[in-house]
């Protein structure tokens, strides 16, 4: 789910938000799909960082797709590397996301989704059900603004 699930936003301000994990069993890789209004919000690429759930796998990869602004969808690819590290099971912060207003909606709010897209696997490379995750109940965050 996306943490905080809503805030309060103005023109031309940056604001964070994580990506968390609750309740995991053993994900080796992760790709998650962002959605956004590309016309009210853009994402600051270089602002995302590795959260909580790699303090044992610091040689984890992260991978981002090229230009998310462009069509308002982040796409975020990770795969827990390293000796130690045997994947993530728990609950914990995944990434954390910079985004900066670029123009105020005409509802006056503007939302952030995790979509049906998104997929979790095993170490042997099996998908892991996200149960909460289907086409009519995704993972949605709101900014308002005032």
């Amino acid at each position: 789910y996306i943490y905080p699930r809503q805030q309060v936003a103005t023109i031309n301000t940056e604001f964070s938000f994580d990506i968390m994990l609750e309740e995991i069993d053993n994900a080796r890789s992760i790709y998650v799909e962002l959605e956004y209004d590309k016309e009210s919000l853009n994402v600051v690429p270089d602002s995302i960082s590795l959260g909580s759930v790699f303090s044992n796998c610091e040689s984890s990869l992260l991978l981002l797709n090229d230009n998310p602004n462009q069509f308002g969808i982040l796409k975020i690819s990770i795969s827990f590397l390293g000796n130690v590290c045997n994947g993530f099971e728990g609950s914990g912060d995944l990434v954390s996301v910079k985004m900066v207003v670029v123009q105020v909606p005409l509802n006056n709010e503007s939302l952030i989704r995790i979509n049906n897209n998104s997929s979790f696997r095993d170490l042997e490379n099996n998908e892991i059900d996200i149960s909460n995750i289907n086409s009519s109940s995704s993972h949605v965050s709101r900014v308002s603004f005032p």
